[in-house]
């Protein structure tokens, strides 16, 4: 279960602002929520398939990578969305899927998924609490897009050995 806080932490930044929103606003019942969950789910059971074939340098690599992906998609302008298809679309172009797939091939398929739920809860209630209190949402999506970058970077850099 070592796995589970560092997914929550990758999530929870990937996934802080409108994104977050969108899935604090969604109904209980809403189908696109429990797509969401089965998402996360098979992609951390697709992360173990993939983690028996690498090392763990490489699994280091692949993490990195992830967590630029998923900066990147921080950085994405999130449309406000109605519906479970719009939902979905704004869910897939996030990074949740690719950490906890990257997580997963590491930690194992239980921490990263319930991790990445845990995250991906922890966004949204901490983007809600954030707005209610009027703080701006832009400089804290690029902190957390900065810190995902140079944790990225560091990983990289012990992944390829070059220090």
């Amino acid at each position: 279960m070592n796995g589970f806080v560092p997914a929550i932490v990758a999530v929870m930044l990937a996934e802080m602002g409108p994104r977050a929103l969108l899935y604090a606003e969604a109904r209980r019942q809403e189908i696109a929520l429990w797509l969401i969950a089965a998402a996360v789910f098979f992609a951390g059971a697709a992360g173990v398939f993939a983690g028996r074939t690498m090392n763990a340098w490489a699994t280091a690599l692949m993490i990195a990578i992830a967590l630029l992906f998923a900066a990147i998609g921080q950085l994405q302008r999130v449309a406000p969305a109605t519906g479970a298809i719009r939902t979905l679309g704004a869910f897939w172009r996030g990074g949740v899927l690719i950490l906890v797939f990257a997580l997963s091939t590491r930690f194992g398929p239980f921490a990263a998924s319930f991790g990445g739920l845990a995250g991906m809860a922890a966004a949204a209630i901490l983007t809600r609490v954030l707005l209610n209190n009027g703080v701006p949402m832009q400089p804290i999506r690029w902190g957390a897009a900065a810190v995902m970058i140079v944790t990225a970077g560091f990983l990289a850099v012990g992944a390829l050995r070059l220090v």
